[in-house]
């Protein structure tokens, strides 16, 4: 109110509208940026241990793989000598085999002679 001599001071007056910026008091924006940190820092450590265990599990499975390759070789090698031991012994039962054949064949004829 305004008078010719007198002024009274009534208060402050204000506009809020709609398109008002909203304006976040410092605490809130503090308390925010801690949450953004820590939620950050739990993603690296996810990440770093999910890198970890990928490269765990990796080394397993060349570790595996190497030795598989090993017993594929063992066991070729094992196949290869026992082929080589079953011709001979196909070898030495044939070969025993037709010495039974002449013995009974040299047999049969002194049978027959008497």
């Amino acid at each position: 109110m305004t008078g010719r001599n007198i002024s009274y001071v009534i208060g402050e007056l204000m506009y809020e509208g709609a398109s008002a910026p909203f304006r976040f008091s410092s605490t809130v924006i503090a308390a925010l940026c801690g949450i953004f940190v820590v939620v950050m820092l739990v993603v690296i450590c996810v990440f770093v241990a999910y890198k970890r265990k990928t490269r765990e599990s990796n080394q397993v499975m060349k570790r595996m793989q190497s030795q598989m390759d090993v017993l594929e070789i063992r066991v070729a090698k094992e196949c290869k000598e026992g082929e080589n031991i079953s011709s001979s012994s196909f070898d030495i039962f044939s070969l025993s085999t037709t010495r039974t054949l002449v013995q009974f064949a040299i047999l049969l004829q002194l049978v027959n002679t008497l």
